[in-house]
């Protein structure tokens, strides 16, 4: 049995991958920040399990660590999915939490003396504005971003990468993360969920769009958006990390051969929820950061409705050909169906506390003025 040093454990793919390796039968090490502390106990519950109260931007990365050294002298495999996943950081805290973070765990990982392989969980953003297919074994290609967490991710590669270690070092990239591929539930609100939010909230008054036989929306006609659902990921990362490749140093990109467009994405987004309406692309101005402030989208958005960037997974599947991770078309009717369940039942679950919020007012303000009579 192997041993494992997990950090992100409490994310939407963290506590999939740590419930895998534990069912394996793997000793399993979980390094949480003291907040985060109860909700990891409350996740898991294993006698095959440790959490370490920590902090990736400490010098010290374990708080308590009279008995580091056990513990660096035990770990055979570190994951790393811990990070700021926000569009809308700032610059110092996205830098702090991916990059410093990222180069305290591996200063922790010069330390572990029978360690194995480092599997660093990257993301498919850090190809920026690349034009192209964008392949694996690419990074530094003159790339600009327009989010900081992109930027920070990208930068934490270089530093990954160039990083001496006695060990074998894996760069996984995921495509963009949704719920899983059986029932759609959704789990966190990013991405495309966005936007299918945003539908919900405006059902009532589809009539309006509908006079309209074309709407304009922003994005890119062509442009590809590789979703790939939580639970294939999860798998496909406890694999690599299971069984690494017989090389010092990989990267792969975690996601379908099959990506849906935009427009695509778009357009069934709308029949999903009843919208008669045929989206067209509008060109790529200023114009649509307002225009994505109406709607309620971050327009830190745009970049990926835009992209012209592709993605090549030739290194996954030469490597890993048992590993499969289903297109868009395999999984859309669960994720969108999820979708409409989530967010039909808030609005619904909302609307219902609003009525009774109402009555309660209703009945209050007829008990005062009964009261005020009664006192007259």
């Amino acid at each position: 049995m192997m041993k494992f040093f997990i950090t992100g454990s409490t994310g939407i793919l963290g506590k999939r991958i740590v419930n895998i390796l534990l069912e394996a039968g793997h000793d399993v090490h979980l390094l949480v920040r003291p907040e985060s502390y109860s909700v990891a106990t409350n996740l898991f519950s294993s006698p095959k399990l440790k959490i370490w109260n920590g902090d990736l931007t400490n010098p010290d990365i374990i708080l308590n660590n009279e008995h580091i050294s056990k513990l660096t002298s035990e770990i055979d495999v570190i994951i790393h999915m811990a990070a700021l996943y926000d569009l809308r950081a700032d610059r110092s805290s996205a830098y702090l939490s991916n990059v410093v973070g990222t180069q305290g765990l591996l200063y922790f990982a010069n330390q572990c003396t029978n360690l194995k392989s480092f599997v660093y969980v990257s993301t498919i953003a850090v190809a920026g504005d690349y034009q192209g297919e964008f392949k694996e074994s690419q990074l530094e290609c003159g790339q600009n971003f327009e989010n900081n967490y992109a930027l920070t991710k990208y930068e934490a590669e270089l530093l990954f990468s160039s990083w001496k270690l006695n060990a074998k070092k894996i760069i996984l990239r995921p495509g963009i993360v949704i719920g899983d591929s059986k029932e759609g539930k959704v789990e966190r609100i990013d991405g495309p969920y966005y936007f299918l939010q945003a539908l919900a909230k405006i059902k009532d008054k589809k009539f309006l769009l509908e006079t309209l036989k074309y709407l304009p929306m922003p994005f890119k006609r062509g442009a590809q958006i590789p979703l790939v659902p939580v639970d294939s990921v999860a798998k496909a990362i406890a694999k690599i990390a299971l069984d690494p490749p017989d090389k010092m140093f990989a990267r792969y990109h975690l996601l379908s051969s099959a990506n849906a467009t935009v427009q695509e994405l778009l357009q069934d987004s709308f029949r999903t929820f009843d919208f008669k309406v045929e989206v067209i692309p509008l060109p790529d101005t200023k114009v649509n950061d307002l225009l994505m402030e109406k709607i309620g989208l971050p327009k830190e958005l745009l970049g990926y409705l835009y992209s012209e960037a592709t993605f090549s997974n030739s290194e996954l599947i030469k490597d890993y050909p048992e590993i499969m991770i289903p297109s868009y078309y395999q999984f859309k009717n669960n994720f969108l169906s999820g979708a409409v369940n989530h967010f039909l039942k808030k609005r619904i679950t909302a609307k219902k506390n609003i009525f009774k919020t109402d009555k309660v007012r209703k009945v209050a303000k007829a008990a005062a003025q009964l009261l005020g009579r009664e006192m007259q």
